[in-house]
């Protein structure tokens, strides 16, 4: 098996370590906008501003703060319909776009769906986040250098040596793990979760950190 050797040089050993946390979104995000089509530019402006206060009424009624929404300005395009020969010209589509973040949860699909009834007639993108996205990415970091340790222990026990002090960090993009020829160590350090915990919520958020970490070797043995 070709495995892709980050570290050019080591000095010593070099070892892959990753973590993975789970955690359940506190919050979702919204994109969406709200269009119409009229024959003259004027009355697709009026309509399309129309529906978007309909909708800051609907957010404003279920209680979202005016910092958790963004609109774009109103923009305007000419609007065709068909293909090659067939195109033909049917007006103009002035739009409005939306973002919202939504911090109740329980109340998701009655902002949704109350927005499509207000006159949002696209939705673009629904994702669900955390806002302790950058706390679990520090933990995940540490939790992947903890990983490459204990790796490079064990492979130093084995061989007669012992860990002597890190040489070198990469970072490694997580999102490439699967293309490094390693697989991910579920390495869930200070929480208590096992391995396997949130696999069957399709809802969690999986935060990720990896890192390629080269530890000096010292011969004669593990320390005492």
């Amino acid at each position: 098996m070709f495995v892709s050797q980050s570290i050019q040089r080591p000095g010593g050993i070099n070892v892959f370590g990753s973590c993975l946390i789970r955690v359940e979104p506190d919050y979702a995000s919204l994109r969406f906008a709200v269009t119409r089509l009229a024959p003259q530019p004027g009355p697709a402006f009026e309509q399309a501003s129309a529906g978007a206060r309909k909708v800051r009424e609907l957010l404003v009624g279920e209680g979202v703060a005016e910092r958790d929404v963004r609109t774009s300005q109103i923009t305007l395009e000419q609007a065709y319909e068909g293909y090659n020969e067939a195109r033909r010209f049917v007006g103009y589509r002035a739009r409005v776009a939306f973002q919202v973040n939504l911090h109740r949860l329980d109340r998701f699909e009655t902002v949704v769906v109350g927005v499509v009834d207000a006159g949002g007639d696209q939705i673009e993108n629904v994702t669900f986040k955390t806002s302790r996205l950058r706390e679990l990415r520090d933990e995940a970091r540490k939790g992947a250098v903890l990983a490459a340790q204990r790796k490079a222990g064990i492979y130093a026990e084995a061989a007669g040596a012992s860990v002597g002090p890190v040489a070198h960090i990469e970072d490694v993009n997580a999102d490439d793990v699967s293309r490094r020829s390693h697989m991910a160590d579920v390495d869930l350090a200070g929480h208590d979760e096992s391995p396997l915990s949130g696999a069957d919520n399709p809802g969690s958020i999986v935060v990720a950190a990896a890192v390629m970490v080269c530890f000096s070797l010292l011969h004669g043995g593990p320390r005492s």
